[in-house]
């Protein structure tokens, strides 16, 4: 990414800016640059850069998307559970013969 020579850190004023954020568009130093590499197969890697800000939540957003996913898991196959044990107990039984 190509950047002015005038663009400075946020959060660094001395430092000239290696990078733009990809949320809040702010531009940030190479000490501050966080960076996110999203692996794909067909079409080569995409690469995202936040602040250390943006990161954090960025961070957090997707640990809470991966709990979430894991519960929506959890409560799916305890709900098939139940579903099978009671057909299974609905069933006619086979009468016994003397």
């Amino acid at each position: 990414m190509h950047t002015p020579e005038q663009a400075r850190c946020v959060f660094h004023p001395n430092r000239a800016a290696v990078a733009k954020c990809e949320k809040c568009s702010n531009m940030v130093c190479l000490e501050c640059k966080k960076t996110y590499r999203v692996r794909r197969t067909s079409k080569g890697d995409s690469v995202y850069n936040f602040c250390p800000p943006c990161h954090q939540t960025f961070g957090r957003r997707r640990k809470w998307g991966s709990i979430i996913a894991v519960v929506f898991f959890v409560v799916v196959a305890i709900l098939m559970i139940n579903w099978f044990i009671t057909q299974s107990s609905n069933m006619p039984t086979i009468p016994e013969f003397p």
